[in-house]
């Protein structure tokens, strides 16, 4: 069946490296080393340059703050290429092995049922959160974005723009391209869907361990996306629910005021 077509009907657990009607070559393997890749170009690849910003700036001032957010595109961009390099790159073939696919009505509809999941999780994680008094877990008003940048507007833009557009690009072709089917080929969906959604809840530590408030809620939210992509097999369509989830979340903190 064309995948671009229409969503593929739900296949029994695959063991033979099929995953959504498509062959897949890369394996638990291939995704173990990209995780590695990945820690290293979060956590190791920006130390040199975050050592020399010190050593000319203070930790809080405006050239400090600004290195650290223009950093942010380049570290995006080489996660894609992450898992572009252990997928076609290693294997052969274009960006297609990665889930892209000309966008048709279906693609748009599970985009916009992968949203209303996203949010609805997000609204149930904050209802079950005061509902049994779990106020360890209430994200601070500056955990996902610190007073300083806050207050720095051309750098807060910044920011905003590598969240809306950078991240749903990078993380969808590294988590939903790339892990998701690297584990379903051999594990099967399930085991794909969780395992992809875990890791991807537990790399947005890797940025910011203040997140883990929210590791729960953004795990969950990486399911809904893999299974998303699973069905409709086009990356697109988890891109464009990812887009329009952090879109709303950063209009949402441009009309908050942040008194921490």
């Amino acid at each position: 069946m064309d995948i671009a077509a229409g969503s593929p009907s739900l296949p029994p657990p695959s063991r033979t490296g099929d995953v959504s009607g498509r062959h897949i070559d890369w394996t638990p393997r291939d995704v173990a080393i990209g995780i590695l890749l990945l820690v290293g170009v979060l956590v190791v690849l920006p130390i040199p340059v975050v050592v020399i910003a010190l050593l000319f700036t203070g930790q809080h001032s405006l050239a400090f703050l600004t290195i650290e957010a223009l950093v942010g595109a380049p570290l995006y961009l080489l996660i894609a290429a992450i898992a572009a390099s252990r997928t076609f790159g290693k294997y052969g073939g274009g960006w297609a092995r990665l889930g892209v696919r000309m966008p048709n009505g279906g693609t748009l509809a599970w985009a916009g049922a992968a949203f209303a999941g996203a949010l609805a999780v997000s609204i149930a994680y904050g209802v079950i959160i005061d509902a049994f008094g779990l106020n360890f877990l209430k994200q601070g008003c500056a955990d996902q974005v610190p007073t300083e940048i806050r207050s720095q507007p051309y750098i807060l833009a910044i920011t905003a723009f590598l969240a809306v557009v950078f991240a749903p690009m990078a993380e969808e072709f590294f988590f939903r391209g790339f892990v998701f089917p690297g584990i379903a080929r051999s594990w099967g969906v399930p085991a794909g869907i969780v395992v992809s959604g875990l890791l991807f809840g537990s790399a947005h530590l890797l940025g910011n361990p203040y997140l883990y408030k929210s590791l729960i809620q953004f795990a969950a939210i990486g399911m809904i996306f893999a299974f998303t992509y699973w069905r409709s097999g086009n990356i697109f369509s988890s891109m464009l629910a990812h887009f329009t989830f952090n879109l709303l979340g950063v209009i949402t903190l441009a009309a908050t005021t942040c008194h921490a």
